[in-house]
């Protein structure tokens, strides 16, 4: 299995590739009034209003704001680091909705890995399971099952 691997703090998570329609570089993501808590905002993408939700925040990390930096011209640039990349989902398999993802290190195959599926009532329905590589463990999301059906059900 291929993955989109990334860092959040000092944690180690991967996606799988076949849950991701799109990999974008990181874009200004526009406020939307009275929007749920867990809804960033909103962006065109292709002519198409798309919600955007944080990966960071809906896996139970807390973002720190920095200040947003500015150019010479004294003009906002992103908040976001270098390595911040919005994933293009269907969680439903119709509407597509958009996921900052933080810490991109880019994609890892898994195969010669060891993996195991990890169920307890005290983990969350989105970890699919663990990774092990040498000292390596990568924590697999099911991005499906990031957003609770009440939650998609907004957004759509």
């Amino acid at each position: 299995m291929q993955v989109l691997e990334f860092f959040i703090d000092a944690v180690r998570y991967g996606v799988a590739l076949d849950d991701v329609d799109q990999v974008l570089e990181m874009a200004a993501v526009e406020t939307v009034s009275n929007a749920p808590d867990f809804m960033t905002g909103a962006l065109n993408l292709g002519g198409a209003l798309l919600p955007v939700v944080d990966l960071t925040r809906m896996l139970g990390h807390v973002r720190t704001a920095p200040p947003s930096p500015r150019d010479d011209a004294g003009e906002t640039l992103s908040p976001f680091r270098m390595d911040t990349r919005l994933l293009a989902v269907k969680p439903d398999g119709k509407r597509c909705i958009l996921m900052i993802l933080d810490g991109f290190k880019g994609i890892r195959d898994l195969e010669r890995c060891d993996t195991a599926v990890v169920r307890d009532e005290h983990r969350p329905d989105y970890i699919n399971g663990l990774s092990v590589d040498r000292d390596t463990v990568i924590q697999i999301i099911r991005l499906k099952q990031v957003l609770t059906p009440e939650q998609l059900a907004v957004l759509t």
